[in-house]
């Protein structure tokens, strides 16, 4: 599993998406984080890989996962920190949830907003209800 990590992490650090989606294809975990606690998509803010975030993010990253070094990075910090906003409205978890929406509506999903004593975000597919806080 290490020299499937690694070799995700260079496909990603390389840019090659495609070689990326078949490690995924393969069995790499798209989570897996190293000793820092950075994690393939950190990888792909840090380097500015935009296409390749895209696959990760659409292969179930983990959005809020965070660095475990004294600074708890997510991915969004480090697009924000580079200045990348192509890559900050990939990572983004509050822009993520907003896409996710907007593509539920489009199946034909109802959307409801709701208030318990916070703001939060219903979507409920037939009969039952997901929250997404």
């Amino acid at each position: 599993l290490a020299a499937m990590a690694d070799a995700l992490k260079q496909a990603i650090i390389t840019g090659h998406v495609g070689n990326v989606q078949e490690l995924l294809h393969q069995g790499a975990n798209v989570n897996f984080a190293n000793e820092l606690g950075l994690t393939p998509l950190h990888f792909a803010a840090v380097h500015s890989r935009v296409s390749v975030a895209k696959a990760l993010v659409e292969a179930r990253a983990d959005l809020c996962a965070r660095t475990s070094d004294e600074h708890h990075l997510m991915p969004v910090d480090i697009a924000e920190g580079q200045g990348c906003t192509d890559m900050i409205s990939i990572v983004d978890p509050a822009g993520s949830l907003l896409e996710l929406a907007m593509k539920m509506l489009q199946q034909g999903l109802a959307v409801e907003a709701a208030s318990h004593g916070r703001e939060a975000l219903a979507l409920r597919p037939s009969a039952v209800a997901y929250a997404v806080l």
